[in-house]
Order: C-alpha cells, then sequence, then structure tokens
C-alpha cells in the first residue's frame, strides 16, 4: 500500500513539475526556493520566514504563524564548452587525436520546487517537492566526444514531509524524512566497420531508476524575534539504478559472439551516491529595513568514489555485456553565501547576494560528463507584495565558472577513450516564486 502511494505521488510530481537536471556543483543543488535565489540562499537555514524552510531546517516551521504555500523555480541556462581532442584507441577505433572546437554540453532547463507548511500550537509540520541533485551534459552525436560521452542526466526529485516543535522561545527542533526518486542515463557511441566495410556507430543507451531512502534534521536558536542561527543536517543516500542498456544504429555484424547475439539487456544497473551534507546559517534583522544572512554548507563528497555501469551491451569482446568503471575520486567541499534583503517600501523587496561554490572534481579523474570547476555566485531580486497575504518574487544569478582542465582515459569496454583539453563553463539562472499565506 505504501508503495503504491509512494509510485502515485511521485508520477504526480513528475507530471506537475517536469524537473530536470541543474547547473550543480559536481551534481548538487543548492537553490530550492526561486525567492532565496535572490541572495544565493545565503542563511536559508535561519531566515524562518517562509514556507521553504520545511526543506532548508524544519525546526524554522514553528516560527510561521499561519498556514504557507510556497510554488516556484528557476530557469537555468548553461553554458558547458570543451576545446581540445578525443582518441580512441581499441578494437575497431582509429587511434588518431580529433580536435573539437569548443562543443557545447549545456542548454535550458527547469528546475522547480513546492513547498508547505502548517503550524499549530507548538508543533508545525510540512513537506515539499525538491530537486536537490541534478546534473546533464548532452554533447550530441555529431562531435568526437560521443565515444567518450554523448548524454550523461542525473534527476533526483525528493518529498519531504518534516514535523517540528518548539521547545521554548528560544530553542527548536525539526526532522524530516526524504523519499527521493532518481533517474539516471548515461550514453556514449562505438566507431565501427560494418559489414560493408563501412565506417558507422553504435550508440549505447543505459538507463535506470530506483527509489531511495534518507533524513533531514535542524535546530533553530532565536535570540530574539530579529536574531537567530540554524543548523541542519541532510544524510547520506544511495540509490541502486536498475534498467536496461541497448545498442541501436547499423549493428549488422557488430557482435562478435554468435553465441550470445545480443543488442539489449535489462541487467543494468548502477549505484549513485547522494551524499551527507551540512549547512550553518546565520540571520539578523540589523535595522527594520536591513536584513543580514550567512550561510557556510559543508557537503561530504568523499563518499563518491566512482560510478560503475554494470552490464552494459558492447559489440566488442567476447561477452556481449561488460561493467564501465568511471573513477571519480571525490573531495569534501564547502559552499559559502553571504546576502541581504531591503524593505525598499512596505510592498517592495530589494535582495543581493553572494558565494564561492568548491569543486569536489581534480584534475587526475576530472571527464566530459562532469567537466566541474570551482565558482563564484552573484545574485540579485525583487519581491512584491501583491495582498498582505500573497508575494511574488522574481531572482536572477549568474555562475562564474573557472576553467576545468580534463585529461582523462577512460576504458570503456576494452576501447580507450581520451579526451585531452579543457571546458569553460557559466550559467545564468533565472527564478520565479509564489507564496500564499492561507
Amino acid at each position: 500500500m505504501l508503495k503504491n502511494i509512494i509510485y502515485k505521488a511521485t508520477a504526480l510530481s513528475l507530471v506537475a513539475l517536469s524537473p530536470y537536471a541543474s547547473f550543480a556543483s559536481a551534481y548538487q543543488i543548492f537553490e530550492q526556493d526561486a525567492a532565496s535565489l535572490g541572495t544565493y540562499h545565503a542563511g536559508s537555514a535561519a531566515q524562518a520566514n517562509d514556507a521553504s524552510t520545511q526543506w532548508y531546517n524544519p525546526a524554522g516551521m514553528v516560527n510561521l504563524k499561519s498556514q504557507q504555500i510556497s510554488v516556484g523555480g528557476e530557469l537555468v541556462n548553461t553554458n558547458i564548452r570543451f576545446t581540445g581532442t578525443q582518441q580512441n584507441v581499441g578494437q575497431m577505433a582509429s587511434g588518431n587525436p580529433e580536435p573539437v572546437n569548443g562543443v557545447n554540453g549545456g542548454g535550458l532547463t527547469p528546475v522547480p520546487n513546492i513547498h508547505y507548511v502548517l503550524p499549530f500550537d507548538r508543533w508545525a509540520f510540512g513537506i515539499g517537492i525538491v530537486a536537490p541533485f541534478g546534473a546533464e551534459t548532452d554533447y550530441g552525436d555529431s562531435s568526437p566526444l560521443k565515444y567518450s560521452g554523448t548524454k550523461t542526466q542525473l534527476q533526483v526529485i525528493d518529498i519531504t514531509p518534516a514535523i517540528a516543535f518548539k521547545v521554548n522561545k528560544y530553542l527548536s527542533l525539526g526532522i524530516g524524512a526524504d523519499i527521493a526518486y532518481v533517474t539516471g542515463e548515461f550514453d556514449n557511441a562505438f566507431a565501427y566497420v560494418n559489414q560493408s566495410f563501412q565506417p558507422v556507430d553504435i550508440n549505447v543507451k543505459n538507463k535506470g531508476d530506483a527509489f531511495t531512502f534518507g533524513f533531514h534534521t535542524g535546530v533553530l536558536v532565536n535570540f530574539n524575534e530579529s536574531n537567530r542561527i540554524g543548523l541542519t543536517y541532510h544524510s547520506k543516500m544511495t540509490a541502486d539504478l536498475k534498467g536496461s542498456t541497448t545498442m541501436s544504429g547499423d549493428t549488422s555484424g557488430v557482435v562478435l559472439n554468435p553465441q550470445t547475439p545480443y543488442t539489449s539487456g535489462d541487467n543494468f544497473s548502477t549505484e549513485i551516491v547522494l551524499p551527507a551534507w551540512w549547512d550553518l546559517a546565520y540571520y539578523i534583522k540589523a535595522t527594520s529595513d536591513l536584513a543580514l544572512m550567512a550561510s557556510a554548507s559543508y557537503t561530504q563528497w568523499d563518499s563518491v568514489n566512482n560510478v560503475t555501469l554494470k552490464n552494459v551491451v558492447t559489440p566488442f569482446g567476447t561477452q556481449n555485456f561488460q561493467d564501465v568503471i568511471i573513477q571519480q575520486d571525490f573531495s569534501n567541499t564547502w559552499n559559502f553565501a553571504i546576502g541581504a534583503t531591503y524593505d525598499l517600501t512596505p510592498k517592495w523587496i530589494l535582495k543581493a547576494g553572494a558565494g564561492y561554490d568548491m569543486t569536489p572534481t581534480n584534475d587526475q579523474y576530472r571527464n566530459i560528463q562532469i567537466p566541474d570547476q570551482s565558482r563564484f555566485i552573484l545574485a540579485t531580486g525583487v519581491e512584491y507584495r501583491v495582498l498582505k497575504s500573497l508575494s511574488i518574487a522574481l531572482s536572477y544569478a549568474h555562475f562564474f565558472v573557472q576553467r576545468a582542465s580534463i585529461d582523462n582515459t577512460q576504458n570503456i569496454t576494452d576501447t580507450y577513450q581520451t579526451t585531452k583539453g579543457y571546458v569553460q563553463s557559466s550559467a545564468d539562472l533565472l527564478g520565479l516564486q509564489l507564496k500564499w499565506i492561507i
């Protein structure tokens, strides 16, 4: 019964939200509320002034006086351009480096969210649907990069019921569940000479999905009504994706083992780790009009060593299904944010923020699937109180990403794929959020 409810709720959220991957450090997304995008999520675990606190710090829900619903999202435009060479050495591969000049693996994607909070007495209940992790690169099938990876996509939809209790006027506690639906797609191509001795490409698509479960918990200390500090912990989750692997294209004569002439299989699997992370935040209403805030987030990326794609169909070798190991060796990271809001008039609020987000990747294993580097962020936004119970926020942020060097060789089913060059990336995020006090 519970499983059916979870599947129906997730299916409904997929239809309603249609979330796709965003621009994130590796594949983590901090922006779960478009209104806070204007301050680059600074102080989100301590602000406790709208329904998004059910995700950022569930303890803050008891600070709300009435029911609240918050609905919105960000539209993310990523620019991920690789310049360098692609070389393939192995069965049916030429072995000659091929130049690649500015191929863009980015694009336009939405990242939506929904939050709801119901306070009662010293307790509060909340629930939301967010996308805390996600990443996508798609270099298409017209450049040599397709042999290392055409499309790589990870999507996470997290349903987050939470409850909070006000211990006294200074201290509140909260805890929430994470019911996450994870999907992944990991594609690439093989060069091959068909039975007519013509060079062709064999495309391989590997897809899987799974549910995984975790929790998030938080504490909020209210020094007074305008000065508080919050600490939140989000647990590690591990998703064991299962699905299919399929070859397409001119597959005539590609299977070298006539005893097992497979071009697809249903035993594909891979394990995806969603790392644990902490968020410490501070919020102060410095004057009647000005609020200042800051955050420091720590993500335990060292739990991600590699990604193993199991039972991938291949046209080469004596076995039709092989394992592909993608080494990552991630390191733990910090994310820092500072921000401010200013009440220009009783209806208009101005916002600004800045931040620094470290990358968990390294020069040795960085690849075109996750060509990540550290980045600086500048953000701004406005919020307009349409009514006493209704407001709308519009936010914008730009990500200035450091150049990511890539010198990586992967063994993909007995063919060594070497990608050498650099990726220059940037992103623009535009957010819209509606808040309604019931």
